[in-house]
Order: structure tokens, then sequence, then C-alpha cells
């Protein structure tokens, strides 16, 4: 197969990004769901590209726990977190989320602005008729991905990006209601008010408090033998 995305010749590298990027994109919106097989040589045709930037973009994703390789078998979806797994994130989540609130108190108030614009759309989804849940999901992303990247610190940016994958999945997946997520969003405006007030203790205990909230409310249908 030629690689000739967008109708111009790209270099793997680039290739290997773009099939990252799509394939991450459908994992995290469940357009390719838990534990399904991946079949190279058809996702090749979807995307595009070639099967050797698509493993490249493969052993990525295995490299941050979206996709597992089973010997002889080949590429599968990762399956959906455990309850002790997603406490496990959340304990993670929370060490890096409260770091990020004292590493970036100067930078705060050039982004606030930003933060409230994602909590306002997330107060929309949810007084909507029917609740969109991967549009709140993907305010609710971007809320907590611009409160690591104030810390300035690339690297803690890029670990907080994966380890909020696997929480955007497990939203999805176990699905999202309209209560949990207008609790979330009253969460999110009280960790906003306390950077405004210049508050950091508070704002880190309001960060710990509502990650400990989501981990609780996406464990709860597993512990009951839902999803």
């Amino acid at each position: 197969m030629e690689d000739d995305i967008g109708g111009g010749q790209l270099s793997r590298s680039m290739l290997s990004d773009l099939a990252y990027d799509a394939l991450h994109a459908r994992i995290i919106n469940l357009r390719l769901e838990p534990g399904r097989r991946l079949n190279i040589d058809k996702l090749s045709g979807e995307l595009g590209v070639s099967p050797t930037p698509l493993r490249e973009a493969l052993g990525r994703l295995s490299a941050e726990d979206l996709v597992r390789v089973e010997p002889f078998k080949g590429f599968f979806v990762a399956p959906l977190l455990d309850q002790d797994e997603l406490a496990y994130l959340a304990d993670v989540r929370a060490l890096l989320e409260s770091h990020a609130v004292i590493q970036g108190a100067e930078r705060f108030s050039t982004i606030i602005g930003d933060l409230r614009g994602e909590i306002d759309l997330m107060g929309r989804l949810v007084d909507a008729d029917d609740l969109d849940v991967r549009a709140f999901n993907g305010a609710d992303a971007r809320f907590h991905t611009m409160l690591v990247a104030a810390a300035g610190n690339p690297t803690l940016d890029r670990t907080y990006r994966k380890l909020n994958a696997h929480a955007q999945i497990a939203r999805l997946f176990i699905g999202r209601g309209e209560v949990d997520a207008r609790q979330a969003n009253d969460e999110h405006e009280r960790i906003a008010a306390a950077l405004v007030d210049g508050d950091l203790d508070k704002a880190r205990t309001e960060v710990v408090d509502h990650i400990n909230g989501v981990c609780e409310r996406l464990s709860a249908p597993l512990k009951d033998g839902g999803a």
C-alpha cells in the first residue's frame, strides 16, 4: 500500500503519528470497544496507511496500556479497568493534579477564563434534555488537561494525558448519568473558585476530593455487578 493520506506522500513517522491519533480517538470514544481484536489489514485500509507505521502506532498505544499484545494472536484493545485499577488510577491522578495546582499557581490567572468556559459548557450539557456523555467527557478532559498543563512540566503533562484516557473510557463504558455529571461539575466549580481566591491548599483539597468522588461513582456499578 502506498501511504498518501491527504493526497501527498508523508514520512513514516508522520503516518505513525496520524495512525496513533486516529486509533487513540477511536479507543477513548469506544469506537473500538474494550477487548476487541484489532485487524491490521482492515485498519490499514480504513486509515490509509501501510502495516509498518500502523504497528508502530499500536506499539505506542500498548506502552500506554490502551492496547494489549497477545503472542500468536495479535493486538487487542485493552479491557476496561476493574474496581481496584480505577482506585489506583485515582491515587496517581490525585498526586499529579494536586502537584500541578502548586506548580501552576502563577499561571492560573491566564487560564481561569478557559477553565470557566469548560465548566459553563458542562453545565449546559447537564441541563439539556439528554446528556451528551461524549461531549461532557471532552469538556471534562480539557478542564483537567489545562489544569495540569499550567504546571509547565511537559513530562507531567504527557503522563497525565495517558492516565486520563483510561478515566474517559471508564466513564463512557459504564455510562455517566445526569446526577454524576452534575456532581462532577459542581466539584469543578469549587476547584475554579479556590484558584480564583488564590487558596492553593483548598484547591488541592477540592481536586483530590473530586478525583476520589469520580472514582467512587465509576466504581459503584462494578460493585453492584453492573458494567
